[in-house]
């Protein structure tokens, strides 16, 4: 069980890939959190204390940093350290966008909290049938495809309904349907950096003996 939980962590990490797309989305994503804290449209649970406030400088800051690593993008991109700004600013966005949609979207503390109950199910659920999936295979694959796609398919319908008819309702479905796939990228996001773990499993479960391979691939090609 162990070893298909650590083969569903090489998948993720065989996805999560640091390059200046993964910079461009954060810089988005931080744009966006700094546009609907200036708006006023976040909810109270973040306007208590100054948490916003706080927020706003975070983002600032870390906005700032982005642009920085871009800049100087031939160093940064080779560091150790290469990806730490995007993760932790992935990670806080993560926590706080159930807040910030909800207060878009008028959605009570009630509903955001059994949002956020679903949507970690969801992640739990696709986790465990990955794990089983590396067991069992054929039977739980055509389970697994069927949760995953149908929420696409509902996210993909919900959205726009929801925007044409101006349904705050139907929205909040396909905001948290969206979440649900987006879980299975950002929770996992801490393997996009360069750490023993992220190489022990490249190493356990990545290719070998690549340079016999290729040599094989080639004299195939040429038949």
């Amino acid at each position: 069980m162990n070893r298909a939980f650590r083969k569903t962590q090489y998948r993720a990490a065989n996805v999560l890939t640091y390059n200046k797309g993964e910079n461009s989305i954060t810089m988005l994503f931080d744009f966006i959190v700094i546009l609907t804290i200036l708006s006023r449209k976040t909810s109270s649970f973040l306007e208590q204390y100054n948490i916003a406030e706080y927020l706003l400088y975070f983002y600032i800051g870390s906005l700032s940093l982005l642009l920085i690593c871009r800049v100087f993008w031939n160093y940064y991109s080779k560091s150790r350290y290469a990806g730490i700004v995007e993760v932790l600013s992935n990670y806080l966005t993560m926590c706080i966008a159930p807040f910030l949609i909800g207060g878009e979207l008028g959605i009570s503390m009630k509903g955001i909290i059994i949002s956020t109950i679903m949507i970690i199910l969801y992640y739990v659920i696709s986790i465990i049938l990955s794990v089983w999936y590396g067991k069992r295979k054929e039977i739980i694959r055509k389970i697994s495809h069927y949760i995953f796609y149908g929420v696409v398919i509902f996210t993909l319908i919900t959205i726009p309904m929801g925007y044409f008819l101006k349904n705050n309702t139907v929205l909040w479905l396909g905001a948290i349907t969206f979440a649900m796939m987006s879980t299975l990228k950002y929770i996992p996001y801490w393997l996009i950096l360069d750490t023993p773990y992220r190489r022990n499993l490249i190493k356990e479960f990545g290719p070998k003996n690549i340079d016999k391979s290729a040599i094989f691939i080639s004299k195939k090609k040429e038949k």
